[in-house]
């Protein structure tokens, strides 16, 4: 008589057939929204998150797109631009439409006192919680497209679903999760965009590019690397080296990230007379020049500080008090913030020359640039650690260590795929160019805090499915022989 598996009907409900992956995706957006929310805190926003909040709150109740805080009664702020706009317009949008009466009584305090409005608090975590699952779900679909296997759509939405990053995010007012959703939308926009001839798949790339532009000022910069890309793709189709229609879906894909962020420039323009999508540029540049100015005999401390979880007490312990202070990012003697008192090279010297902040900076980094040079090595391995991002401690152990152990995987993955790419599918190289654009942008011109990858896991998520798949795939017909 045979036996009957008990588990083989739950098996063909969430792995058989297209509607098996939709339950099983489900299942998983649940569950990371159940993990998120059973370790959610009542915090007021902090550092970036409380710009943004503030930029919220004085768009719904000013209706301007401000960061001022200490205004008194009556008075108006003054729109700035030292932040980018489009997480504060989803906190916007949520403060709008908020029912509770606390946040109505108690306005801007709600923001900096945690106590008085913990259920409005919480509601502004929504945002974030809808993004991630609409990430585990977009995860999902990229990597099945790329590996043309429905396996690997099962093992995105497991790695999104479960990266104790993402869930951390859930619970702080930050904008890395928005980003993330965009920057994965930019890249498919991308690859199919270019590779499948597809012009639709172009115009949403470009419109998700523009959206991330506003979200992440620093990706300014890969447009203008998309521009001079179309500019050159013209000029070999003059030579028909390149197909006109390939350069027609990529002027559509620059052109709609101009025309998103169009608007929001001219506005910028009109109230600094500057052309730009934010005003830290030259502060964190700034930032950067101060490192370059450290002493060569700081560099293998850095390294050491640089390595999440031991490194802090490794560098106590070999170099002591006064080297650990020098790096600390909270430490008044420290590179990062002598650049934020104002008391760096860069910006003593824009105030004795009367030239800007980036004029400055980039003037330091030119007279250290073999330093310079040096450090972006340095920098690259800090950016790197991805997962050393995670705010929330109280996340399962298990799974910050999975998530730990996973992510150390990203960059040699995608590395690998990059290699291997012309004998598999050299197409992979449009998949993940912005990725790569981004970590060498950072490592170069920013102190790449861990954070700013965050943006790219998804991209590296795939990128070690597809590496997976490879892998799994060469031992089979190894086998075979």
């Amino acid at each position: 008589m045979e036996t009957r598996n008990p588990l083989k009907p739950l098996c063909l409900f969430f792995f058989a057939g297209r509607e098996g992956l939709i339950r099983y995706t489900v299942l998983m957006a649940v569950l990371a929204v159940g993990l998120a929310m059973a370790h959610f805190t009542v915090d007021r926003p902090h550092y970036d998150g409380r710009h943004y909040a503030f930029m919220a709150y004085n768009l719904v109740t000013h209706g301007t797109v401000s960061t001022d805080q200490d205004l008194m009664p009556g008075e108006d702020p003054l729109p700035s631009l030292r932040r980018e706009p489009m997480f504060p317009f989803l906190l916007a949008g949520m403060m709008a439409i908020y029912p509770g009466q606390d946040f109505r009584t108690h306005g801007k305090a709600c923001l900096l006192d945690e106590t008085l409005c913990p259920q409005f608090l919480t509601f502004l975590k929504i945002p974030n919680l809808a993004l991630h699952v609409l990430l585990i779900c977009l995860t999902g679909w990229a990597a099945g497209r790329l590996v043309g296997r429905r396996g690997a759509a099962y093992a995105g939405v497991t790695l999104a679903a479960l990266f104790t990053g993402y869930l951390s995010l859930a619970n702080i007012y930050y904008a890395e999760t928005l980003a993330s959703v965009l920057f994965l939308l930019t890249s498919m926009g991308l690859y199919l965009g270019l590779t499948a001839r597809r012009p639709s798949a172009a115009a949403g790339g470009g419109l998700a590019l523009g959206l991330l532009i506003l979200t992440k000022a620093a990706f300014f910069y890969f447009l203008i690397v998309c521009l001079m890309i179309l500019a050159g793709m013209a000029f070999l189709a003059l030579f028909r080296t390149v197909r006109w229609g390939a350069v027609a879906r990529a002027a559509l894909y620059v052109l709609l990230a101009c025309a998103v962020i169009a608007p929001w420039m001219v506005r910028n323009h009109a109230v600094s007379g500057e052309w730009k999508i934010a005003g830290r540029g030259g502060e964190v540049l700034s930032i950067r020049a101060s490192y370059d100015t450290m002493p060569w005999s700081d560099y293998l401390p850095a390294l050491m500080y640089f390595t999440p979880i031991i490194g802090e007490k490794i560098l106590l312990r070999t170099y002591g008090e006064e080297v650990f202070a020098r790096l600390d990012r909270e430490s008044d003697a420290s590179y990062y913030q002598t650049a934020k008192d104002r008391r760096s090279v860069a910006h003593v010297r824009a105030a004795e020359e009367g030239v800007s902040l980036n004029a400055a900076a980039l003037e330091v980094v030119r007279e250290n640039f073999g330093k310079h040079l040096a450090l972006t090595a340095a920098f690259m391995y800090r950016g790197a650690f991805a997962q050393a991002y995670v705010r929330d401690q109280s996340l399962p152990l298990a799974l910050i260590l999975l998530g730990a152990f996973v992510a150390l995987w990203f960059v040699p993955a995608g590395l690998a795929v990059s290699l291997w790419a012309p004998f598999k599918d050299i197409r992979l190289w449009v998949f993940l160019f912005p990725a790569y654009f981004s970590y060498a942008f950072h490592a170069f011109l920013t102190h790449y805090i861990p954070r700013y990858s965050t943006p790219l896991i998804p991209v590296f998520m795939i990128a070690l499915i597809v590496f997976v798949c490879w892998i799994l795939e060469a031992a089979g017909r190894k086998k075979k022989t």
